[in-house]
């Protein structure tokens, strides 16, 4: 019974707090979502799957010593995963 309870729960949390405090925030693609999580620390958090915008600077030579110090045989897998996943 305490299972069950716990479950109906958790369930009409979901259904009925979540979409009435922002609407399609339990959709990670949704932009407005996106938003409020960076805006609130959420983010923060990584089970829900936002990430902060970062941005560096390229760094040429550790692109070049990477180049340098890779086999080819890893180079050519490493190509081959760009494209099957």
């Amino acid at each position: 019974l305490a299972l069950a309870s716990a479950i109906l729960g958790r369930a009409m949390f979901y259904v009925m707090v979540i979409p009435t405090t922002m609407p399609g925030a339990f959709f990670w693609k949704n932009k407005g979502f996106v938003e409020h999580a960076r805006e609130t620390g959420l983010a923060d958090m990584p089970q829900l799957g936002v990430a902060y915008e970062q941005h560096h600077v390229f760094k040429l030579g550790e692109l070049l010593e990477t180049l340098r110090n890779t086999s080819m045989r890893e180079k050519l897998s490493q190509l081959k995963r760009v494209f099957t996943g």
